[in-house]
């Protein structure tokens, strides 16, 4: 339950339904899912063009490679971190 004070010093109470934390965290652990999946694909993708670089020797292809292997990299953390927090809001109810 959260308490706000109106402009009037009442003290109003919210509360906050079983369904909607529920609805609230299976949609960020669908999120930080989502966001692993990506991650994931984006770091195997990157591997891949990394190695097409070295195997043709083109540098550019590469170290797009390299790039999108670290971009992969940070969606995975952000799906950790997102994970963390809905765990972390849904423990404060």
């Amino acid at each position: 339950m959260a308490d706000s004070t109106g402009q009037d010093g009442t003290v109003r109470h919210s509360v906050t339904s079983g369904r909607q934390l529920e609805s609230s965290r299976r949609n960020n652990m669908k999120s930080s899912m989502t966001d692993k999946v990506k991650g994931s694909f984006h770091e195997a993708k990157g591997t891949v063009k990394e190695m097409a670089g070295e195997i043709t020797d083109n540098p550019n292809l590469k170290a797009k490679g390299k790039a999108e292997k670290i971009a992969g990299k940070v969606q995975e953390k952000i799906s950790q971190v997102k994970k963390v927090l809905g765990t972390l809001a849904s423990g404060n109810s």
